[in-house]
């Protein structure tokens, strides 16, 4: 402040404040390291169509923010009713999995941000309650994988958890956990939090029974199942109130 006070003629200009940086240069940390920025790594970046588990190469994080201590890392979570049921699809295809916790994207109020490390101490505990469950991971390039939470319960095979989930979005079926009443992760996963705008999106759980009719269950709203003879039918009731995006996706499902 006193710096500020002694500015000529009170210019509180962009670039008479700059000047009191380079006056004042131990009064903001020192930049982080960062590896050198070679027109290599551009080119790595420019193959968008490449996924990284294909190519691999390093994220560009590393460049934006330097290289940081692992108190200052941070993960997103983001809770998903309907991952609660795409736990029966995962023997049979890990893509589904995929497909259903990323074909929405994140909206701002599902996030919730916290240090990598208590995100870490939060899924372990999770684990244990829930080992039959799975999270999706989604990176900084928008791929994702999912974990299975059995996993990180095995002894011999230990995984490092940290690097997997560091500057990342971690998506959680919204049965087990989200915020608590002040806002905050629980790791006793007893509140869902799942805060998709409901106006923006809709979201229906389709089941078949035996006889071959289509049950159609809507995510988030109040209404009974609705039943339909096939899958025409369900597919016409979920488009009416606007466009069905994974429309093929679920024609091919129930194709067999």
């Amino acid at each position: 402040m006193k710096a500020l006070s002694s500015l000529a003629g009170g210019d509180l200009s962009p670039l008479s404040l700059r000047g009191l940086i380079n006056a004042y240069p131990k009064a903001i940390p020192a930049p982080p390291v960062r590896p050198p920025l070679e027109p290599a790594r551009i080119d790595d970046w420019a193959m968008t169509s490449l996924k990284q588990t294909e190519y691999r190469r390093p994220l560009v994080h590393y460049w934006l923010r330097g290289v940081i201590d692992d108190e200052h890392a941070e993960t997103t979570f983001v809770w998903r009713k309907e991952m609660n049921p795409a736990l029966s699809l995962v023997d049979e295809d890990d893509g589904r999995l995929l497909e259903i916790a990323t074909i929405i994207p994140t909206q701002p109020q599902e996030r919730a941000t916290l240090s990598t490390i208590r995100a870490e101490e939060i899924i372990r505990t999770l684990a244990k309650k829930n080992p039959e469950h799975f999270l999706v991971i989604i990176n900084s390039g928008g791929e994702a994988e999912s974990l299975p939470l059995a996993r990180l319960l095995d002894k011999k095979h230990k995984v490092d958890l940290f690097p997997l989930i560091a500057y990342r979005t971690v998506i959680l079926p919204a049965l087990i956990g989200g915020l608590d009443q002040d806002g905050n992760p629980d790791k006793k996963g007893v509140y869902s939090s799942d805060v998709l705008d409901l106006q923006a999106w809709s979201r229906y759980l389709i089941s078949r029974d035996e006889s071959g009719r289509y049950s159609i269950e809507s995510f988030g709203g109040t209404a009974e199942a609705e039943r339909v003879g096939d899958l025409s039918a369900a597919l016409k009731y979920m488009s009416r109130n606007g466009i069905l995006v994974n429309r093929q996706s679920i024609q091919d499902l129930y194709a067999t």
